[in-house]
């Protein structure tokens, strides 16, 4: 890890703000946590929020690059909090996002910052010329940055905020776990329906499975390699249906 970032990485760590790397003022800068009239949003809807507005939020890897090195926005598999973090894991980037949506003291409406479908290409220059204007303090590493929440794809068209894990369906696996835990469902209802259209033709069915074969077992191995283990990692318990419908291990959702 270049000793560039090192400075960067213990303030962002020491702080309750959302602290960031700005391109347009070549800096790091303290941001306010957006909101939605009176109340925040959500950490798992921050992604939304930023590409909605075309916004991205760079990494400290920006700082010695020629182009934008946006962020991903990902769920923790160890306690689910939404981490805003160095898409290639190089400059030690990590922002709670979960953590700062109950700490920071600074937040906006960003009502400068409007949807894409409203204004594709907003004015924010004003909003730099601003920053830039403000007197140095030395001893202030990341300033507070009016009216700023990263750069806009209409400057960077080829850029957009990054979210989930590469090959995951979104930044939030939660849903995908719901729909992980509807096909565990489905699949044991289909065996409990072959079962029970094997009795009424009067065919002999036994209702033991070999050792290591129970019907939990059948229907995790249907289950792919992803949807297990997020099952294991993000749910606390792989699941087991029992045979009969009654129960099932698998904790609400």
């Amino acid at each position: 890890m270049d000793s560039i970032f090192r400075p960067c990485i213990e303030y962002q760590r020491g702080s309750t703000e959302l602290v960031i790397f700005s391109r347009e003022v070549k800096q790091l800068v303290t941001v306010a946590y957006p909101k939605s009239g009176r109340f925040r949003i959500r950490p798992y809807g921050l992604a939304d929020y930023l590409q909605r507005r075309g916004l991205f939020i760079e990494c400290f890897c920006g700082m010695l690059s020629d182009t934008p090195c946006s962020t991903r926005i990902v769920d923790s598999a160890v306690n689910g909090h939404v981490l805003m973090q160095c898409a290639n894991e190089q400059c030690g980037f990590r922002a709670n996002i979960t953590d700062i949506y109950h700490t920071s003291f600074f937040t906006s409406s960003y009502e400068e910052l409007p949807t894409l479908v409203a204004n594709p290409q907003p004015n924010m220059n004003p909003v730099h010329d601003a920053f830039r204007q403000l007197a140095p303090n030395e001893h202030d590493i990341a300033p507070y940055f009016h009216g700023y929440l990263g750069s806009h794809v209409s400057v960077w068209p080829d850029f957009r905020q990054l979210r989930g894990l590469v090959g995951a369906p979104s930044a939030n696996p939660r849903p995908f776990i719901r729909l992980v835990h509807r096909r565990a469902g489905s699949i044991q209802g289909a065996a409990a329906s072959q079962l029970s259209m094997a009795a009424r033709r009067g065919q002999r069915v036994s209702t033991r499975l070999p050792l290591g074969q129970d019907s939990g077992m059948v229907v995790m191995n249907r289950l792919s390699a992803y949807e297990t283990g997020l099952l294991a990692d993000l749910s606390g318990e792989t699941g087991v249906f029992c045979c009969d419908g009654t129960s099932n291990a698998y904790p609400a959702l």
